[in-house]
């Protein structure tokens, strides 16, 4: 195969602190395997588990007891770090794994590099690197900390023209260097599928149909909501993910009535998502997105401080989504909803308008070409 018909090497970088940064990837994965198959060659890796193995377990560990016990702290660390990572200076403070990633790039040689955590898009930009790859940095949520910016990359990839608007005029990046794309998520959500068939094939015989993402809450607060919520002619999906004792709870709070459904880990998540009315959850980026794509308006409950504010100041921003912070918030926003059709039509709508279920596809038709104009290749 020769230089100019070769296969692109693209490279993902990403990390695991939450579930979404490796949901990206792989949504990026399946786009390039599908819709670029002759032209590129995709591998994902784990940014800090191979450059900065000994701050990562350290950091995850930091990540997730902060989320889950103290959130208000991880609030103060997230809001100081962006003032921090918005000067020069402070991003030094940032520079992590630098010297490995350096090395692999000068030997590997990849052509694309696409960061979809911050840390390797604010890294690799300063490196001194003899071979340079086309630098692409992909914002995973409906803002953008400091720490995903460094204005010598090539390409961001952003959730929207707010995120757009914000990086020209306060972090002036030139409007070229930023492209919209929403963010990428599974293939399957840009599918046309018939609702009626899909509510018939879940047995879904009420009118109304609300979908929960049980395992992102407490027990006590599924308990509150599920059981005010029986008070409505309405059917509780609730998605438990693996957490066999939450089934097990959850089926047991069902018990007498066919209003709660249990699914543990459902394959068919875009279809439930797709055949519901309201979607109850936190406001991480990738939920978001997937719900704005089956244009299923979100009751968004007690959002994590940091990143989920700014999901969740976008929907209600653009009236496509719903805040809860008690369960008896969520009984009088479900109960409004059911009560009037016209404002559940108009949520769905500003849903649709802001939904982005092509972005695995774009971005990857997006990199290649400016791969193409970038480096000449025809």
């Amino acid at each position: 195969m020769t230089e100019a018909n070769r296969k692109l090497k693209v490279v993902i970088f990403t990390a695991s602190y939450g579930g979404g940064h490796n949901a990206v990837s792989s949504a990026l994965v399946d786009a390039f395997k599908t819709y670029h198959p002759d032209e590129a060659e995709v591998e994902v890796i784990d940014y800090m588990k191979k450059f900065a193995a000994g701050r990562d377990s350290v950091l995850r560990a930091l990540y997730v007891k902060s989320t889950l016990y103290c959130p208000w702290t991880y609030s103060v660390f997230f809001y100081l770090s962006d003032k921090l990572f918005a000067n020069r200076i402070g991003r030094k403070f940032g520079l992590i794994g630098g010297k490995g990633a350096q090395e692999f790039i000068e030997t590997q040689k990849p052509d694309i590099i696409i960061s979809v955590y911050p840390t390797p898009g604010q890294v690799l930009p300063d490196l001194d690197l003899k071979h340079r790859p086309l630098l692409a940095t992909l914002v995973t949520d409906f803002g953008a900390h400091a720490q995903w910016i460094n204005p010598k990359t090539d390409l961001f990839l952003v959730t929207s023209q707010n995120v757009k608007d914000f990086l020209m005029t306060t972090r002036n990046i030139k409007d070229e260097n930023v492209k919209v794309t929403g963010i990428p998520i599974r293939l399957v959500y840009s599918r046309q599928l018939d609702v009626a068939a899909l509510r018939k094939k879940f047995n879904l015989k009420y009118d109304f149909s609300l979908l929960m993402m049980a395992n992102g809450q407490t027990w006590n607060d599924i308990k509150s909501i599920c059981t005010k919520l029986l008070e409505l002619p309405i059917h509780i999906i609730a998605l438990c993910g693996k957490d066999e004792e939450l089934i097990n709870k959850v089926k047991e709070l069902g018990k007498g009535t066919d209003k709660i459904i249990t699914f543990g880990m459902a394959k068919d998540i875009d279809e439930l998502m797709r055949a519901g009315d309201v979607l109850i959850s936190k406001a991480g980026g990738i939920t978001v997105s997937e719900a704005l794509a089956c244009s299923l308006p979100i009751i968004m409950y007690r959002p994590y401080p940091g990143q989920e504010f700014y999901n969740r100041d976008y929907l209600l921003e653009h009236k496509a989504g719903f805040l809860a912070n008690k369960p008896q918030d969520v009984y009088e926003q479900v109960k409004s909803i059911c009560q009037n059709k016209n404002l559940l039509n108009e949520v769905k709508e500003n849903s649709k308008r802001l939904s982005h279920a092509d972005a695995a596809q774009q971005v990857s038709n997006i990199l290649i070409e400016e791969h193409r104009k970038r480096f000449q290749l025809k």
